[in-house]
């Protein structure tokens, strides 16, 4: 089923007074010089998508400086149906979520309705920082087309977060209750199990495909593979609480579990975090993602949404050849990207597809805007 957006309206959203744009069903160039707001207007696509900012951790850091609320208005065509996406967010007060005037109660209930995927420069992280990237990658997937998923994550982090609370104040009153310990933790098994599940099953389905897109962004230049770290791996959930009970007993915290999985990337044999460049590392991140979109649209039933930040930085001409060689070759139904490049991007596109529209944004305002349908 393809999902596309077709408007946008955004209001106080970062450096936007206000801005209204119409967008293609294909490929849609957003264009600009640094700090002008085309990455700020992709991430408001990521709102309307997944209910939340992609690049900032809170509702305050979206908003206009000098303002008091934030309203997102959004088209999307779904199918034969079209709807209307409203968000209105007043940091520190609960956010207003409505499609087509009906109000969605929770975020975990819209989250999937328009599944999407981005690929941003920050995303680097995944490769370099601690594991809590990496897990939110898997995440970010199954949420999207699993609520049963959703819902098992939502009640092991809870779980999770009394049963660490209960450690601290052992500690404090020095005192110890096994019994009521052991009363939370075996109910964190069930959620635990299913999480591992399936996030064992997402990365069997995902190394195949990240395997081929490597291989073509890289032309076959470096092999890589991809494993999932896990407790649950090898071991029962119970035996794994057991044995690391006097460990948390004495950090004050819960020190095993799907909580602690992991991803370990390797490329020619080594570790990639010390060794990979800059391109590597890009092309590493970009084949992820989109092996990321071909399970996603797969187990969703619709054509999710590509959204590109600043996609053909630190790539070689060659690396930006096989890349607009995928994009051409495979459906990724309607994509947004930035760039800088106002002289070459319409080159560029005429590669990718014959539907693109190119928007130039300049200091929160769309400056100039064309189509070729």
């Amino acid at each position: 089923m393809d999902c596309f957006i077709t408007h946008i309206t955004l209001q106080n959203y970062k450096n936007y007074n206000r801005i209204d744009v119409d967008f293609c069903p294909g490929v849609n160039a957003i264009l600009g010089l640094n700090g002008m707001g085309k990455t700020n207007l992709l991430d408001a696509i990521y709102y309307t998508c997944l209910g939340k900012s992609y690049f900032s951790s809170g509702d305050r850091l979206v908003l206009k400086k000098g303002e008091e609320f934030i309203r997102i208005k959004s088209k999307i065509s779904v199918g034969d149906r079209k709807e209307k996406f409203v968000a209105k967010i007043i940091p520190g007060k609960k956010k207003e979520i409505s499609i087509d005037d009906k109000k969605v109660e929770r975020i975990s209930d819209h989250i999937g309705r328009y599944p999407a995927t981005i690929v941003a420069p920050n995303d680097i992280q995944l490769l370099l920082e601690g594991s809590e990237p990496r897990r939110n990658f898997l995440n970010h997937n199954l949420i999207q087309y699993d609520v049963n998923y959703t819902n098992q994550l939502i009640k092991y982090n809870r779980l999770l977060k009394q049963r660490n609370a209960l450690l601290k104040s052992f500690a404090e009153r020095q005192v110890w209750n096994e019994e009521l310990l052991n009363a939370i933790t075996e109910q964190m098994e069930e959620p635990a199990i299913y999480i591992h599940k399936k996030r064992h099953e997402l990365v069997d389905e995902l190394i195949p495909l990240f395997i081929d897109n490597y291989a073509l962004i890289s032309g076959e230049r470096e092999s890589c593979v991809i494993m999932y770290k896990s407790s649950l791996n090898d071991a029962a959930f119970s035996d794994i609480m057991q044995e690391s009970k006097e460990k948390d007993r004495v950090l004050q915290r819960t020190t095993a579990g799907v909580h602690k999985d992991d991803l370990t990337f390797i490329m020619n044999d080594q570790l990639l975090k010390p060794f990979g460049s800059q391109g590597q590392l890009k092309s590493f991140i970009l084949s992820l993602k989109l092996a990321q979109y071909r399970i996603l649209k797969e187990k969703s039933g619709k054509t999710p949404i590509l959204l590109l930040d600043d996609v053909f930085d630190k790539l070689d001409h060659e690396r930006v050849g096989h890349l607009l060689k995928i994009l051409h070759d495979q459906d990724y139904g309607q994509v947004f990207l930035t760039d800088k490049d106002e002289k070459d991007i319409p080159a560029v596109l005429e590669q990718i597809s014959d539907d693109y529209a190119i928007f130039v944004i300049d200091e929160g305002a769309l400056k100039y805007s064309s189509q070729k349908r």
